[in-house]
């Protein structure tokens, strides 16, 4: 497979720890060298994304490796919903990739976000996403603009996709990144469906309304 312009996000923390493995403490820097062994020839740029307090974890081969980019934007905190006494914790992420998703350089036409806790084969991944890029071509009429694809989905729930991982279209994400922080006070949902990972989706669809058909 030959390089198709394809930047990398990775976010989150260097250790991670997992109540259900009695807090066993999970070192994501194996995690980030592995995915850089395996699939930097298929990567132009890689962004990661953290706190500055994690800055002395991060292993030396991964700073110094030259696709690498890293990035210590300020925490934005728990944000506080518009609703009753709720706050929210998931803007983080999307913060941290709305700023890393703007670092790639122009060339960079599709992007792939993960976390520093989470593997996947990204040369099968990269493979589908193209095959079905070119499929929702032959049938979706008018101005094609690309997709998100997600590691998951619910056929039955079709604003529904997982957010560990994401792959599309550069201009697709930033925007979609950047609807995560103008609306993160406000929650959005269907109702009688319980999916809080849709609210993502209602949030993007919300911003480019202007840009459906329907809502024209």
């Amino acid at each position: 497979m030959t390089q198709k312009n394809i930047g990398l996000i990775i976010h989150g923390l260097f250790d991670a720890s997992f109540p259900d493995l009695n807090n066993h403490t999970f070192d994501c820097n194996d995690n980030i060298k592995k995915l850089l062994n395996n699939f930097s020839d298929l990567i132009d740029e890689v962004i990661i994304v953290t706190l500055e307090s994690e800055k002395d974890k991060i292993d030396t081969s991964i700073s110094a490796n030259k696709k690498v980019k890293i990035l210590y934007p300020e925490d934005p905190g728990k944000i506080e919903l518009y609703s009753d006494n709720k706050t929210c914790n998931g803007v983080r992420s999307f913060y941290y990739c709305h700023k890393g998703i703007r670092e790639f350089s122009p060339h960079i036409k599709h992007v792939i976000k993960t976390r520093t806790d989470y593997y996947i084969d990204l040369e099968k991944t990269i493979d589908f996403y193209f095959k079905e890029f070119e499929r929702k071509k032959t049938f979706i009429k008018g101005d094609y603009k690309g997709i998100i694809c997600s590691n998951k989905f619910i056929l039955t729930n079709p604003y529904w996709i997982c957010d560990l991982f994401y792959i599309g279209e550069r201009l697709i994400l930033e925007d979609f990144f950047y609807s995560q922080v103008k609306y993160k006070k406000r929650r959005f949902f269907q109702e009688k469906v319980s999916s809080p990972e849709s609210d993502s989706v209602l949030k993007f669809l919300y911003y480019i309304r202007k840009n459906i058909s329907i809502f024209k």
